[in-house]
């Protein structure tokens, strides 16, 4: 209680913004107060989220049909969790994707007896398909949800080649810019990454070209492979190597990293180390009475996961990836935001009660991730000089990917200019926003009347400082652009 001999008037709303001062009345109108009455008012205590963000690497597995459950609750709603992207399994031309959330479309199957030998699950139809990625052009495409589980859409890696085909080149005939990627498998051990070896091979002889995917994709769960329970054989394969989980093992982080270690090797001997790593799904799938209590052991399995991916040890130079400074995995969904504490380990919130109630490792990851700050990080990559052979002088155009590496998006424009030698601009692009973790925007910069001869300059992004970056160190990059002076035609000669 306050005790106040001059009474002073405040009003205050709160808003989505925050706090905003209404006005203050120094002294009541009217008659003063006797000088010995005392009035009593009540403290009003809110809880403000003054360090919410869409962290972009941080994502859970949720319903997005109940996902307005979760909004408006008091202490701590959604808004707190910082999440910046989620998944349901399914797909949704309306997905909500409150405080900047990104929805992952998780395209569903089944495997059918006869030609092409799988059939749409989720959506339904080729139609519904091309509606879906024609109204939500720039989401995340996963093709299946587990197709190596027995459990889920369980799928010969030929019938998931076939799937997989016909999908990518559909989506890709719609919209060739959308984001397409493979679905994950439970976990990545050695008998699963067979599986993985058999889809990718079979691809290449059934269509004379490498898988194409714009992503890697897995669920990194710690289960057993053998014996009566777990993630058990993959369909239609050999099940040589399978592991042996014991259930007191499900967090233990040696496993898990090496497991991450040896994807991303497979990754790299496969040409594709150039490609984001994306985990969908993991966490603690046992509930709390068979050993694994919120508090302390799943919450400290999930903090030293958190701690890894965003530490150093997640760091390697020869299999990372090096748009995102060689970290190994780029984003993340824990299993799950709310499910039935009962039934499985790992959940964020009890939807049992009404409203929902913030269980005691939902807390631990709001105290994880409130200490968190806004990162954004742009630099220059993958510079492309082309030199057409005439006339003389030329016009150069110079293509690059510009990358932010940090774990916010950049939702606000800003320019991409190239410097001639003497430090001159030659030409500008205003490049609008680019998401984050490794993922990158393509701009175009033309350097025109070239003479012959070797002209160097450089390029910088964000020149005039608009984005507030962690690193501004790393935005310029050198340009040299060869312009000969003459062009030899050779005759084609065909036999």
């Amino acid at each position: 209680m306050i005790r106040l001999r001059r009474l002073v008037l405040c009003s205050i709303l709160l808003s989505a913004g925050g706090l905003m001062l209404i006005g203050v009345a120094a002294l009541l109108a009217g008659p003063s107060l006797p000088p010995d009455q005392t009035i009593y008012l009540p403290i009003v205590n809110h809880r403000y989220n003054t360090r919410n963000f869409a962290h972009g690497r941080f994502g859970a597995a949720a319903s997005s049909i109940e996902l307005t459950r979760y909004l408006g609750l008091q202490p701590y709603d959604l808004s707190w969790f910082n999440l910046g992207w989620y998944l349901d399994w399914g797909v949704n031309t309306q997905p909500p994707e409150p405080y900047g959330m990104e929805y992952v479309q998780v395209i569903r199957l089944e495997q059918t007896q006869g030609p092409p030998y799988y059939a749409l699950v989720e959506p339904a139809t080729w139609g519904e398909l091309a509606a879906l990625v024609q109204a939500r052009p720039n989401d995340l495409y996963v093709v299946g949800n587990e197709p190596d589980s027995p459990f889920q859409d369980n799928m010969c890696p030929a019938a998931y080649v076939s799937a997989y085909h016909d999908i990518y080149a559909f989506i890709k005939g719609i919209s060739s810019s959308t984001p397409v990627g493979i679905g994950g498998v439970v976990q990545p051990t050695p008998v699963r990454l067979r599986y993985l070896d058999t889809i990718w091979n079979t691809y290449q002889i059934s269509y004379s070209q490498r898988l194409p995917t714009d992503f890697w994709n897995i669920h990194a769960f710690i289960l057993n492979e053998t014996g009566g329970w777990g993630a058990f054989i993959p369909p239609c394969t050999d099940p040589a190597g399978a592991v042996t989980i014991g259930p007191d093992e499900l967090d233990r982080m040696d496993i898990f990293i090496s497991r991450l270690q040896d994807f991303r090797q497979w990754m790299a001997a496969k040409g594709e180390r150039e490609k984001p790593l994306y985990i969908t799904e993991y966490g603690i799938l046992f509930p709390e009475d068979y050993g694994y209590p919120n508090i302390p052991r799943v919450r400290d399995f999930m903090y030293a996961t958190f701690d890894y991916f965003l530490g150093p040890q997640s760091i390697s130079p020869t299999i990372g990836y090096p748009r995102d400074n060689n970290h190994l995995v780029q984003r993340w969904i824990w299993f799950s935001l709310a499910h039935d504490p009962y039934d499985m380990g790992g959940a964020l919130f009890d939807p049992r009660t009404t409203p929902p109630t913030l269980t005691t490792l939902g807390q631990a990851w709001i105290d994880y991730v409130q200490q968190l700050t806004p990162t954004v990080n742009l630099m220059p990559y993958n510079v492309i000089a082309n030199v057409p052979p005439d006339p003389r002088p030329v016009t150069a155009t110079i293509q690059l990917e510009v990358i932010n590496n940090g774990g916010s998006t950049i939702s606000n424009g800003f320019y991409v200019t190239l410097y001639d030698q003497g430090g001159t601009p030659v030409s500008s692009e205003m490049t609008q926003g680019v998401r984050c973790c490794g993922r990158f925007n393509v701009v175009t910069l033309l350097w025109p009347n070239l003479p012959p001869g070797i002209h160097t300059g450089h390029i910088r992004v964000d020149p005039d400082n608009r984005i507030n970056e962690t690193n501004e160190s790393d935005n310029e990059v050198e340009v040299i652009v060869t312009v000969l002076e003459h062009y030899t035609r050779l005759p084609l000669i065909v036999r």
